[in-house]
This record gives structure tokens, C-alpha cells and sequence, in this order.
């Protein structure tokens, strides 16, 4: 009990003068006590401490020690800070790492809308606003930003705070607003500028950003939607990106292979699919679907579910004429996007290979790879048969064969994407 008391002096310390060792005490003293609340709680402003003395790795490790503490204690807000905070980390680490930042802050964020954490979830979408906009997300990071500093603002006025009062609501809000005007005056050399992302959707060609200017013209109206594409042309981040743009919550985008619906549990498939005004419902391959069960689909779910997004690699017309899809089960007039592949929109890839060779670097690989001049010219000549989803593969097997800090040279990039033939590993 002693040791606990003590623990919580040095709590009240170090918080008032931002000092770590009076945490780190806090820290020993609570640990000796097993007081795992009064441990969680400290951790979360020990991290603090040691990320304002540029103490990174450790101020993550401690986060990370704490996040696992609030996760087994089912301490809510903290859980939503742990991951706000492991998100600003990466950062600061590296303008580096954003997509692990991305991850965390977007763990954040859903633990917020999940339990109503506005505080947090006001800090989050401007701490989302400043990756996407290092990312070039640059419509991502309009969106979070105008979300953020009305949530802000909202919060200061519910604890009569005031935008120059020094908390941390209010420092945050100056932030968002610096970072608003500096968007804006990127957004403004339209010339320049063209947006290299589009919720999660990611390319400058002029395809693709067709297709991003398509998602924007759809309306919260539209009740069935339906993507064209080749395999693997991103036909799942397409309609993950139309959700997004509907500001829907994450976990209101529900998923189907139609290929599943036709089988001897369908009928129990179905029913489980039935939700909410509010859910996006995705079925994946609508050609894989059996008239009969097109019937009892098309006829039960639009009063089950607020959106449905059907995907297919084949052309609908051509599905429609074919009889393989009943055109009597479908609405007349549904917006349609046309995903290109990836051989049609070749001046993504270097930005696609970029994005892919961050996201897809092994957890116990030290340093990064990148791809040479040569491996690059390799990249822009190969059809991708199967698209982005082969590029994506491409980048992850590249981190079996190269060490880190190497560039991948011309002759691996032909061997990896060269399937009949065996490459050694490094």
C-alpha cells in the first residue's frame, strides 16, 4: 500500500513538471505495488515524457506496454490514447514509416467511434489529416482535418476552454488550422498538385483519377453500385474507398463471395447478411452467383441494407446479354466505375511499388529496400497479367531475396516476376 501511495505522488510529480524520472519511479514503485491500472495510466504519461526527450524507441516500447495493459483490463480510453499516441510516434520517428502510423491512428479512430471517445476522436483525425497529407492523401486529409477542428472546437467550448488557453485540445487546434491553410495552399497549384491518393485508393495517371473523380460524383442516394475491373485491379480498395467517401464507420462495410451464396448454407448466409440502413454491403463477383439465388438476393437485401456494392471482371452489359445476370433483378439505372489495369495507367507504378514496399515490409526486417533505375524500367515494360494485386506480391517477395538498404537490381525484378522459374533466396 505504501508503495502504491508513493507511486501516486510521483505520478502527481512528474505530470505537473514533465519530468521522466519522477515517472519512471512511478512506474517501478506502482510495478512493485501490482497496481496494473495505476501502471497503464502511468505508462501512458511516461511515453509522453520520453517522446518530448526524443527517447522514441523507448517511449514506444512503454505504449506499447501500456496498450497491452489497458487491452486486458478493458480500460476504453486509454486504449484509444495508447494508439494515438504509438501513432504520432511513427511520425516522429520517420516521415518514414507513415503507413504503421496510419495503422495505429486509424486504430484510434475506431476505438473512438466505437465507445464515443469525441476527445480523442477529435485528435486522431488531425494527427490522420497530417500523414495523409505526407502520403499525398490529399482528400483524406482535407476531410480529417474539417472533421478535427470542428470536433476541437466543439470540445473547448464544452470545458469553456479557449483556442490560446494552452491545453492540449487547444494546441491541437492551432495545429490543425496551420495545417488547413498549408493544405489549402498545396490544393491551390492545381497544376502542380494532383492528388496522389483518394481515400486509401492510391495514383496520378489520368485513369485513375477518373475513377476518383467518379466516386466524389456519387450521392448518399445511390443505393446500388457496381465496379468493373480486371482481376486484381484494386476492385476491393475501390469499394472501400466509396465507403469511406460516404463518411460511414469501418465497421458498417460488410463483405460476401458470391460464390459462397450459392452453396447449400447460402439461405444461412443470407440471412446473416441482413443488417442496417446504415451498412455497405460489398458482393464480390456477382457473375459467380446462380440465378436462383440472384432472385432471392436482389429481392430480400435492398430492405436489409443501406448500400450495395456488387463487383465483377466482366462487363455488366455484357453479363446482362449473356443471361448469366437476370437485368429484370437489377435497377435500371446504376452508377457504374470502371476500374483500368494496371497496363493502362503505367506512371502509377513507381508511386504503387513506393507505397507497397513500405506496407509490406516484414516486422523483423531492419531497414528498407528500394527499387534501382533499371528495375523500374523493368516494372513499366511487364503487362501484369493480374495487375496491382501482382505488383503488391512482387514487393513482398522481394524482401526474401535482398538485404536491407540494397536496391532491387533489373535482373531479380525479371526473375520474380518470371513464375516458372525458381529464385534462391538471400
Amino acid at each position: 500500500m505504501l508503495a502504491l501511495l508513493d507511486g501516486l505522488m510521483a505520478l502527481a510529480a512528474g505530470r505537473d513538471n514533465h519530468g521522466f524520472a519522477r515517472f519512471n519511479d512511478a512506474l517501478r514503485l506502482s510495478r512493485s505495488a501490482r497496481s496494473d491500472r495505476l501502471v497503464t495510466w502511468i505508462s501512458l504519461f511516461a511515453g509522453r515524457a520520453l517522446a518530448r526527450e526524443q527517447q522514441y524507441e523507448q517511449a514506444y516500447l512503454t505504449f506499447k506496454e501500456g496498450l497491452f495493459m489497458a487491452k486486458r483490463l478493458n480500460l476504453v480510453l486509454l486504449k484509444g490514447y495508447f494508439w494515438y499516441e504509438m501513432g504520432l510516434l511513427e511520425l516522429a520517428i520517420s516521415a518514414g514509416d507513415l503507413d504503421r502510423a496510419a495503422q495505429h491512428l486509424a486504430a484510434a479512430e475506431a476505438t473512438a467511434r466505437k465507445h464515443g471517445l469525441k476527445e480523442i476522436l477529435a485528435l486522431v483525425s488531425t494527427a490522420l489529416a497530417r500523414t495523409e497529407t505526407k502520403l499525398g492523401l490529399f482528400a483524406d486529409a482535407q476531410a480529417h482535418l474539417k472533421a478535427g477542428i470542428e470536433m476541437l472546437t466543439s470540445a473547448l467550448t464544452a470545458v469553456n476552454g479557449t483556442p490560446d488557453d494552452g491545453t492540449l485540445l487547444a494546441i491541437e487546434l492551432k495545429a490543425a488550422r496551420e495545417a488547413q491553410h498549408r493544405l489549402e495552399s498545396i490544393l491551390s497549384q492545381a497544376h502542380t498538385a494532383v492528388p496522389q491518393g483518394f481515400f486509401g485508393l492510391l495514383g496520378r495517371s489520368a485513369t485513375i483519377q477518373e475513377v476518383f473523380h467518379a466516386i466524389t460524383a456519387l450521392t448518399p442516394k445511390e443505393r446500388w453500385i457496381c465496379i468493373e475491373g480486371p482481376q486484381g485491379s484494386g476492385k476491393t480498395a475501390t469499394a472501400r474507398a466509396m465507403h469511406r467517401h460516404f463518411r460511414a464507420p469501418e465497421e458498417r462495410l460488410r463483405w460476401a463471395q458470391c460464390l459462397d451464396l450459392n452453396s447449400s448454407a447460402g439461405a444461412e448466409l443470407l440471412a446473416a447478411l441482413a443488417g442496417d440502413v446504415a451498412d455497405t454491403l460489398v458482393l464480390e463477383e456477382i457473375s459467380n452467383l446462380s440465378l436462383e439465388a440472384q432472385q432471392t438476393l436482389c429481392r430480400a437485401l435492398p430492405a436489409a441494407v443501406g448500400r450495395i456494392i456488387i463487383t465483377t471482371c466482366y462487363a455488366m452489359e455484357e453479363l446482362f446479354d449473356t443471361g448469366v445476370l437476370d437485368r429484370g433483378l437489377f435497377p435500371e439505372k446504376m452508377p457504374v466505375l470502371r476500374i483500368p489495369p494496371l497496363s493502362a495507367r503505367t506512371e502509377d507504378i513507381d508511386l504503387l511499388a513506393t507505397h507497397f514496399l513500405r506496407a509490406r515490409k516484414p516486422d523483423n526486417f531492419a531497414g528498407t529496400i528500394r527499387l534501382s533505375g533499371e528495375a523500374r524500367t523493368v516494372l513499366q515494360e511487364y503487362v501484369w497479367p493480374r495487375n496491382v494485386q501482382e505488383l503488391c506480391e512482387f514487393c513482398t517477395a522481394a524482401y526474401t531475396h535482398i538485404r536491407a538498404g540494397m536496391e532491387i537490381p533489373a535482373q531479380l525484378a525479371r526473375l520474380l516476376l518470371a513464375p516458372t522459374k525458381s529464385v534462391p533466396a538471400n
